[in-house]
C-alpha cells in the first residue's frame, strides 16, 4: 500500500546528490596538499604553548627533522600530565581545534591548577616583589581580587539562602537589589537566576563532598531506605535514604532521589545502583547491611520484590518492613472491625469535607463560634503521612468545638438549608453528637488514640532503636489493657463535666443517657482488638532471630544482675549475630576470635555493662577513647546493630520537602537539579553555619573559563585584575558557565 499519498515519507537514508560527492573530493585533495604552519599569535592565546624546532649541533634549524607544538605547561608536571596526549610527546598537525580540544581536558586543566598553585606560593613566600615599581602594582591587585572574592561570597551565600529556604531562583536578583538598598555592595557580575543555578551545583557538590568521603572512609555499615511518590510532573521518583552511626547513635541521612522510567523491581533497583554509581560508589553492597521500605509488594515481594534482588548478593540482609506503617496498619484493621469506631471514623470525614468544600459553611460556623464567644478550629482531614496523629487531632478538633459544630448542625437542619445530602449529613452528625453512648465512645477512643499517637511519633524518630522500639510497644500494650478497667484522662474529663441529673452534657440535651450503664465489656472489645491487630503486625520482628538476638544485645537495662546469670547471658544470640555477619564484619577488620574467646571481649563488655549497668549507654563506647580501645572489635559489632532498618517514616518527610521544592509552577525542574535542591533543602546547614568559603574555594578551583577580573590565559601567579569594560558591558547571562 503506498502511504506517501497520505503524507508519510519514506524512512530509507537520504542518498547523496552528485554535488555533495563532489564537494566532498574537492575537500579531501585540499586537505592532503594544504600546508598547515604553526601561527605564533597562538601562544598569547594558548599560554603554555611552545612551538619546538629541532637543530644540529652547529645550531643550525635541522630541515630534516619536522617541526612540533607541545604543552609546556603538562610537559612540567608529567605526573598530573596524560603522557600519551599529543601535545605532551609533541605533533605537527598545526591544527587549532587540536589545541582548544586539549586546553579544554581534565588532565590540562590539573596542570594550570597546579601550576597557579605554584606560583601562588612562590609570591606568598617572597613576600614582596623584587623591584620597588612592583611591590604598589601587588597591593592593588590584591586589594582588588579581594573585593571581588568578598562580592562572591555575598552571592554565594544569597544562591544557598534561597535553596534553603525553597525560593524560586528568580527570587536571587530581587534579594540582591534588597541588599544593596540596605548597603551592601554585590557588584555587577552574577545577578540573574540562572547564575543562581551555577551557585547552586558548586554549593550540592561541596556539601555532598563530605557525605561521600563519610560513607568512603568513615562508616563500615549502612542500611538504605526507599519509598516512592510521584512529583507536579506526574514523573515517578524512588527517594533513597542511608540509615548509619553517628557518635553512637542512628541516624537517617538523605542521599538521592532518583526518575523511574519503569517503577518495577528492576527499574527501582537499577536507578538506585545508577544513584550509587554516578556518587563514584560503586561498590555500595559492601557496607549495605539492611534494607527498609514500606509494605509494598514491589518493595518485599518475596519472589521479586526489590529486598529479594538485593539479597541474592547481599545474604545478609536485614529487611525490615517499616514500623511506622505497621502501626497505621495495625490501628486501621482494628478501627474498621468495630462498628462504633467506624462510625466515629466517617463522622470526621463527614466534618471534613463539610467544612473544606464550602467558604459559606466554614463562615457560618465560625460566626456561631463568635456567638458563643469560642475560638473556632477549622476541622482537620484524616489522610496524612502521619495517619494517627491526623485522627487523633481531629477528633480533639472534635471535642473542642463540639457546642460550635452542635448548634451550626443544627441549624442545617431546622432550616432545611442546603442539597439533601447536607441536611441528611447535619442530621446524622446532630444526632450522634447528641448521644450519651457515642460520646462516651468518642472520649474512650480518644485516649486510645492518645496511646498510639505516642507511639506513633516514636516510631518516626530517626535514632529509634531496636530496643527502644520493642520497649515502645510493651509500653503502649500497658497503657491499652489498662484503660479496660481505668479510664483515661479524656473519659474522666467528660464524666465529671455530665449533668448525670439533667442528662447534659455543656448544657446540650443528650439522648440515651443512664448513668448506671457498664460500658467495661465494649471497651474490653475495643482494646482487645487493638491489641491483637498489633500484636499480629509486630510479631513476625518479635520472632526474627536476628531482631531479636540484636534487641536483647542492646537492651543493658534487662541485663541480669546476678553474676551467675550474666556469665552466660546473651552467648548464644551473640554467638549467632557473629556466625551471620561474619563476612561483613571480617571484611572491616573485626577480630571474631577477639569476642568469643575464653578471655575475650565479650566477656569484658558483659563485666563492664554489669558493673556500670545503672548509668551505661551506648553512645559512650563510641565517644570515649578509653572505651574505644578496649572494644574496638564490640564496636563494630554494636554499629552493625544500631545501622538496623526500622523506619522509613523520613522517606515520608522527604516527599513533603520535595513537594515544596517542585511546586506546579516549578514542574519543569530537571530531575538533576531536584537531586541538588532537595538535598541542600534537607541536609544543608543553617544559614549561620554554612561554609561560604569552602564553596568559594570550590568554585574558584573548578576550572571555570570566566570569572569576574580573571583571565586563565593571563594568570601570572596571582589572579588578573578586574576588567572595568567587562563588567560595564556584560552582563552575567553572558557569562559561558560549561
Amino acid at each position: 500500500m503506498d502511504l506517501t499519498k497520505f503524507g508519510f515519507t519514506t524512512t530509507g537514508k537520504k542518498k547523496k546528490t552528485k554535488d555533495e560527492e563532489e564537494y566532498k573530493e574537492r575537500k579531501k585533495e585540499y586537505e592532503l596538499k594544504r600546508q598547515r604552519t604553526y601561527l605564533p599569535s597562538w601562544e598569547e592565546e594558548f599560554l603554555g604553548l611552545k612551538y619546538a624546532v629541532h637543530t644540529d649541533d652547529d645550531g643550525k634549524v635541522d630541515e630534516s627533522k619536522s617541526k612540533t607544538m607541545i604543552c609546556q605547561t603538562c610537559n612540567n608536571y608529567p605526573d598530573l600530565a596524560d603522557r600519551n596526549c599529543s601535545m605532551f610527546i609533541g605533533t605537527s598537525a598545526f591544527r587549532k581545534d587540536t589545541l582548544v580540544a586539549h586546553w579544554k581536558s581534565n588532565s590540562h586543566r590539573k596542570c594550570e591548577e597546579k601550576k597557579k598553585s605554584d606560583e601562588v606560593k612562590k609570591i606568598e613566600a617572597s613576600g614582596s616583589c623584587s623591584s620597588s615599581q612592583s611591590g604598589p602594582l601587588l597591593s592593588c591587585v590584591r586589594k582588588m581580587e579581594k573585593e571581588n572574592e568578598d562580592k562572591i561570597k555575598k552571592l554565594i551565600t544569597t544562591a544557598y539562602f534561597i535553596c534553603k529556604q525553597e525560593k524560586p531562583f528568580t527570587d536571587f536578583p530581587r534579594l540582591i537589589e534588597l541588599q544593596e538598598v540596605n548597603g551592601l555592595d554585590m557588584g555587577n557580575f552574577y545577578r540573574s537566576d540562572n547564575a543562581c543555578r551555577r551557585f547552586i551545583q558548586y554549593i550540592y557538590e561541596d556539601l555532598f563532598k563530605g557525605v561521600k568521603m563519610q560513607i568512603e572512609n568513615d562508616l563500615h555499615f549502612y542500611s538504605i531506605l526507599i519509598d516512592g511518590a510521584t512529583d507536579s510532573s506526574v514523573t515517578e521518583n524512588e527517594l533513597i535514604y542511608l540509615r548509619f552511626v553517628e557518635n553512637g547513635r542512628p541516624v537517617n541521612h538523605y542521599f538521592s532521589i532518583e526518575d523511574v522510567e519503569k517503577a518495577d523491581a528492576q527499574g527501582i533497583l537499577k536507578e538506585i545502583e545508577g544513584a550509587f554509581t554516578r556518587n563514584g560508589i560503586p561498590n555500595w553492597k559492601d557496607k549495605l547491611i539492611g534494607f527498609g521500605s514500606d509494605g509494598a509488594s514491589v518493595n518485599l515481594g518475596c519472589r521479586g520484590g526489590i529486598a529479594t534482588l538485593i539479597k541474592r548478593d547481599v545474604p545478609h540482609l536485614v529487611i525490615t518492613h517499616c514500623i511506622a506503617h505497621r502501626l497505621e496498619l495495625a490501628a486501621n484493621s482494628a478501627i474498621k472491625n468495630h462498628k462504633h469506631m467506624k462510625e466515629i471514623q466517617d463522622l470526621l470525614q463527614y466534618l471534613y469535607k463539610h467544612y473544606q468544600y464550602s467558604p459559606k459553611a466554614l463562615r457560618e460556623l465560625r460566626q456561631i463560634g463568635e456567638a458563643l464567644e469560642e475560638k473556632v478550629l477549622k476541622p482537620t482531614k484524616l489522610a496524612g503521612t502521619r495517619w494517627l496523629p491526623h485522627i487523633h487531632r481531629a477528633l480533639e478538633v472534635l471535642v473542642r468545638e463540639f457546642r460550635v459544630l452542635l448548634a451550626h448542625f443544627e441549624h442545617i437542619r431546622e432550616s432545611r438549608s442546603g442539597s439533601a445530602e447536607v441536611q441528611g449529613r447535619a442530621t446524622f452528625i446532630s444526632k450522634k453528637l447528641k448521644d450519651y453512648k457515642f460520646l462516651y465512645i468518642v472520649f474512650f477512643f480518644l485516649d486510645i488514640l492518645k496511646v498510639l499517637s505516642v507511639l506513633s511519633l516514636k516510631f518516626q524518630q530517626d535514632y529509634l532503636t531496636l530496643s527502644a522500639m520493642f520497649d515502645a510497644i510493651s509500653t503502649a500494650n500497658l497503657s491499652l489493657i489498662e484503660l479496660k478497667t481505668v479510664n483515661g484522662k479524656e473519659l474522666t474529663n467528660f464524666l465529671a463535666t455530665v449533668d448525670s441529673q439533667n442528662s447534659t452534657y455543656k448544657d446540650i440535651q443528650l439522648s440515651n443517657m443512664n448513668i448506671d450503664e457498664d460500658f467495661t465489656r465494649q471497651k474490653q472489645v475495643i482494646v482487645d482488638l487493638i491489641v491483637a491487630a498489633l500484636d499480629n503486625r509486630f510479631e513476625p520482628m518479635e520472632k526474627d532471630p536476628v531482631l531479636k538476638a540484636a534487641s536483647l544485645i542492646l537492651s543493658f537495662s534487662e541485663w541480669p544482675q546476678d553474676r551467675n546469670d550474666l556469665a552466660t547471658y546473651g552467648n548464644e544470640e551473640m554467638a549467632y549475630l557473629l556466625e551471620n555477619f561474619h563476612e561483613i564484619l571480617e571484611r572491616n577488620g573485626c577480630n571474631l576470635d577477639a569476642i568469643m574467646d575464653q578471655n575475650g571481649e565479650w566477656k569484658d563488655f558483659k563485666a563492664y555493662i554489669g558493673r556500670h549497668k545503672a548509668t551505661v549507654a551506648v553512645e559512650n563506647f563510641f565517644i570515649y577513647p578509653d572505651l574505644k580501645r578496649r572494644f574496638i572489635n564490640m564496636i563494630l559489632v554494636l554499629e552493625l546493630l544500631l545501622s538496623f532498618p526500622l523506619s522509613s517514616a523520613v522517606c515520608e518527610r522527604g516527599f513533603s520537602a520535595m513537594k515544596r521544592v517542585k511546586t506546579d509552577w516549578r514542574s519543569s525542574l530537571k530531575p538533576e537539579m531536584l537531586i541538588m535542591l532537595l538535598f541542600i533543602t534537607v541536609e544543608g546547614p543553617e544559614l549561620n553555619h554554612f561554609d561560604t568559603n569552602s564553596v568559594f574555594n570550590h568554585w574558584w578551583s573548578s576550572g571555570r573559563q570566566k570569572r569576574p577580573g580573571f583571565n586563565p590565559h593571563e594568570f601570572i601567579g596571582l589572579r588578573a585584575l578586574p576588567d572595568p569594560d567587562m563588567e560595564q558591558t556584560h552582563s552575567d547571562d553572558d557569562i559561558d558557565d560549561n
